[in-house]
C-alpha cells in the first residue's frame, strides 16, 4: 500500500511538531523562573534572619528585657521594636512565599506557629508586634478605598493566623 504525503502535510506536521516542542521549553522556562524566585525569596528571608539573630546576639540584655515588657529607653525602645519588626518579616515572607509557590495547602503554619508560640511567652515582644499591626491597619484604613482593603488581604489573613495562634497557646498555659 503506497500512501501519498503532499509536502504541505509535510509541513503541517513540522509545524505542528514545532509548536508542541515550543510550548515545552516555555512552561521549561515559567518553571526555572519560578525557582529563581523562589530562591531569591529564599536568600531574602535568610539574610533578614541572619540580620535578626545577629541583632539579638549583640543586644541580649535588651532583648531579654525587651521580651520581658520591661520599661526601655527611647533608643532602646527603637532597637527593641526593630528586632521585633525584623522576627515578624521573616515569618511573614515564609508565610507568603509557601502562599505564592502553593507547596502545601498549610504552607507557612510552622512559621507561624513559632512566632506565635515567641509572641505568647513575651509579653513585652507582643505588645510590639500588635501595636505595630493596629497602627498598620490603621493606615491602611485611612488611605486605602474600602473596596480594596475588603478584597482578599494575605496580610490581614496573616495577621489574623497568628493573633488566633497566639491566643490558642496562651489559653493552653
Amino acid at each position: 500500500m503506497k500512501t501519498n504525503i503532499s509536502l504541505r502535510d509535510v509541513v503541517e506536521i513540522i509545524g505542528v511538531i514545532s509548536i508542541v516542542i515550543s510550548l515545552f521549553f516555555v512552561g521549561l522556562q515559567m518553571r526555572q523562573e519560578q525557582n529563581l524566585f523562589q530562591s531569591g525569596n529564599a536568600i531574602s528571608v535568610l539574610e533578614t534572619l541572619i540580620e535578626r539573630n545577629n541583632s539579638v546576639i549583640a543586644n541580649s540584655e535588651l532583648w531579654v528585657a525587651g521580651n520581658r515588657g520591661d520599661d526601655l529607653s527611647v533608643a532602646d525602645f527603637v532597637s527593641y521594636e526593630r528586632m521585633i519588626n525584623s522576627y515578624n518579616e521573616v515569618t511573614f515572607q515564609t508565610f507568603l512565599s509557601a502562599q505564592v509557590s502553593g507547596a502545601s495547602p498549610g504552607g507557612g503554619l510552622p512559621a507561624i506557629a513559632e512566632f506565635a508560640d515567641f509572641l505568647a511567652t513575651n509579653p513585652g515582644a507582643f505588645k510590639v508586634w500588635n501595636d505595630r499591626e493596629n497602627r498598620i491597619s490603621e493606615n491602611f484604613a485611612r488611605i486605602l478605598p474600602s473596596e480594596v482593603r475588603s478584597e482578599g488581604n494575605v496580610g490581614r489573613r496573616y495577621r489574623s493566623m497568628v493573633l488566633q495562634a497566639v491566643e490558642t497557646l496562651s489559653m493552653q498555659d
